[in-house]
């Protein structure tokens, strides 16, 4: 058994009154306790220190705050987030609004600029000016970037001992870093407006190149007004030609229709007649063929038509040969064609009427060579005569006529359905042209009305750009909205928060120090020592008695 201390007394346990290993709230609570003078320590100790060294050792330290406000340079964008550039436009519109605006930074990239190396260069020798000599990497060391989100403002923050020394310099960067932006907005108008002049000079060659193929396509064959008029006027004679094509075969299908029923009748008249005499004669000699001579007299009428139609035809090829040798007039071509498809016409009506005058000619001729001149003597009986039926004659003549008639109209019918598909394919290539005449001018149009406008756009991003460039070099678009004041509260150290900190940590540091000597300490000095040492019930008490 160990030596147990005064008031104390000795216990004797037995097997099986532990209570368990295990860790209870009862026994932090006892360790807490039994080691309290010695956290007490700790903790007086933790907040002694931190407080000579905040009141007594450490040095005051104030902020001042400068705010820049960015303004236009962000385009309106608090987020500052950057506007598209010249690459990823994707019309000549959009080139333009691209390279007429200023390009855009982030709020990040104004942050690193402030404290870049030529701004704090420019605020050393304004400070130096001032007779503070502080060097650029020393004024970097006590300076800091920062922005008030959502907004186009950006922060410039100094430290130092001195609150005046402090404000000084913050208001000292915040102007070099006007001043530079500045400088770089002026750079960036004159490329800016570099850039458009090019452009517009691109633009205006563009532009004249457009006007120049305009003219050419509004100078093509079926471009011109004139060519609309010939259109019309060929629509007319085709319209004209294929109605004459449908008379000319009504009035065939009516002439085979005549010949037809002369054809019919013919079969149904004797040639020849028989009459009655009172008296009985016996020819002494031939008699002449009242046939013969009827058809004799047909052809020499029929000679004469076709002595007149030849000379129709030589007089209407003569004109056409002298037409045509003829040079033609500018001004009225289209009434010489006109007067050339007629006159086409009128040849072509009279090659049909000779050609029907020589079949006919030559069917008199046929019908001549197959009659008899005279007639053989005969014995006639005193009551019978025979002599050609005039009925029958006249029929023939008509039939003859129907017979030219049908001929006539057919030559009329193929003359005119040849001339109709050239006509119609003459037209369609003069409508096909026009047709790709005028889309071309259209589309030049539409060209030239588009570069005009981008050009005018252009132009007026060039003056408002001169504008800007003469008025506005930066500080109408960068201010300094709010200049750094003097601090009058330091911003390290902070005595509160450093002490209600170093109370945590000396409790924190007690804690683990009332543990730590607890578990050193193997001594017994009480029964629930030798209760939680051997895990044995106590059965009794011996009291320590002095001497």
């Amino acid at each position: 058994m160990e030596r147990l201390g005064p008031g104390t007394a000795a216990a004797v346990g037995s097997p099986g009154g532990g209570s368990g290993a295990a860790v209870e709230l009862r026994d932090i609570l006892h360790v807490l306790g039994k080691w309290k003078g010695v956290m007490a320590l700790v903790v007086a100790a933790a907040v002694g220190t931190t407080g000579v060294v905040t009141f007594f050792v450490l040095p005051k330290v104030y902020r001042a705050t400068a705010t820049v406000n960015m303004g236009s340079l962000l385009n309106s964008n608090p987020n500052g987030q950057s506007t598209p550039t010249v690459g990823q436009a994707t019309d000549l519109q959009g080139v333009v609004n691209s390279v007429s605006v200023l390009p855009a930074a982030s709020l990040q990239t104004y942050q690193w600029e402030m404290t870049s190396p030529s701004v704090l260069a420019s605020a050393s020798k304004a400070l130096k000016a001032k007779g503070i000599d502080l060097p650029a990497d020393a004024i970097g060391g006590m300076v800091s970037p920062g922005a008030v989100a959502g907004t186009s403002l950006v922060t410039i923050s100094a430290t130092n001992h001195d609150p005046r020394l402090a404000a000084t310099i913050a208001n000292a960067v915040a102007q070099a870093f006007i001043t530079d932006q500045s400088h770089n907005v002026a750079g960036r108008l004159a490329k800016a407006l570099t850039l458009l002049k090019g452009q517009a000079s691109s633009l205006g060659k563009q532009l004249g190149a457009a006007s120049a193929k305009l003219a050419k396509d509004e100078e093509r064959p079926g471009a011109s007004a004139v060519a609309g008029a010939t259109i019309q006027a060929d629509t007319g004679q085709m319209s004209s030609l294929a109605q004459g094509y449908a008379q000319a075969k009504v009035k065939l299908q009516s002439a085979l229709g005549a010949e037809s029923a002369l054809q019919a009748s013919l079969r149904g008249v004797p040639a020849t007649i028989r009459t009655s005499n009172s008296t009985s004669t016996t020819s002494a000699s031939p008699q002449a063929n009242p046939a013969y001579q009827s058809l004799k007299g047909d052809l020499a009428k029929q000679a004469v038509v076709v002595a007149e139609d030849q000379a129709r035809v030589a007089e209407l090829q003569r004109e056409m040969s002298t037409q045509s040798a003829s040079p033609p007039s500018p001004s009225g071509s289209s009434s010489s064609s006109q007067s050339a498809s007629a006159l086409a016409s009128a040849y072509a009506q009279a090659k049909v009427s000779l050609k029907a005058a020589l079949a006919g000619e030559q069917e008199l001729q046929i019908q001549i060579r197959s009659t008899p001149k005279t007639l053989a003597p005969t014995k006639v009986s005193p009551t019978v005569t025979v002599a050609p039926n005039p009925v029958y004659q006249s029929l023939s003549r008509q039939l003859s006529a129907a017979q030219v008639t049908v001929a006539e109209e057919r030559a009329a019918v193929a003359e005119l359905g040849a001339e109709l598909p050239t006509l119609q394919n003459q037209l369609q290539n003069l409508q096909g042209q026009s047709t790709a005449a005028q889309a071309a001018v259209a589309s030049a149009k539409y060209e030239v009305k588009n570069l005009s406008s981008a050009y005018q756009t252009l132009t007026a991003k060039i003056t408002a750009t001169k504008v800007q460039e003469a008025v506005a070099t930066g500080k109408a678009l960068i201010q300094l909205d709010a200049p750094a004041t003097t601090p009058s509260v330091p911003v390290s150290p902070r005595k509160k928060l450093d002490l209600a900190l170093s109370l945590l940590v000396g409790l924190v540091a007690a804690c683990g120090v009332a543990f730590l000597l607890e578990q050193l300490d193997n001594t017994v000095k009480n029964p629930e020592d030798v209760r939680r040492a051997a895990s044995l019930p106590t059965l009794a008490v011996i009291p320590f008695v002095r001497g």
